[in-house]
């Protein structure tokens, strides 16, 4: 049954990273939108929501955080975690219904909140279970003084 509601719907997320200065807040840099992978194995991501529609509400299907991290393997369906995370429980800055069928996502790290240095990947959660991950391509380099906004988006739409 989850299956075949699975398959009747189409589960697509992407996200953007903006660098601002930690004391003017003057945007200095923007990513390119980066593509990245919805899990959808039997405890996570798509699948969670199905569950939920079929009145096994176990789990929450609220997107909660987000964590960054050092990983560069790429993602699959499977993953239950970033590979090798680096500051976990980001908490939403503002959540939005953009286009009807698109949720948004605003994440806000603070200078002092991320360590200097090389991020690769990026995933989205709804409390300890992972709702999306990704390779950051290019991969993102933070310096002192930059503050980190990540805007995600996840599209819904009938197959």
């Amino acid at each position: 049954m989850i299956d075949a509601i699975h398959n009747q719907f189409t589960f697509k997320g992407r996200y953007q990273i903006k660098v601002l200065d930690s004391v003017t807040g003057e945007l200095k840099r923007t990513s390119p939108w980066i593509q990245n992978q919805v899990m959808s194995n039997n405890n996570n991501g798509v699948r969670v929501f199905i569950q939920y529609l079929l009145n096994n509400k176990v789990n929450p299907i609220t997107i909660t955080s987000a964590k960054i991290g050092s990983g560069s393997t790429t993602p699959t369906v499977d993953d239950t975690d970033l590979e090798a995370p680096v500051t976990s429980n980001i908490p939403i800055a503002r959540k939005a219904n953009v286009g009807g069928t698109t949720a948004q996502f605003e994440f806000f790290i603070t200078d002092a909140s991320l360590p200097d240095g090389t991020y690769n990947e990026f995933g989205i959660f709804m409390g300890a279970i992972i709702f999306a991950r990704s390779i950051i391509s290019p991969a993102f380099t933070k310096a002192t003084g930059e503050d980190t906004q990540i805007t995600y988006e996840v599209a819904v739409s009938v197959v």
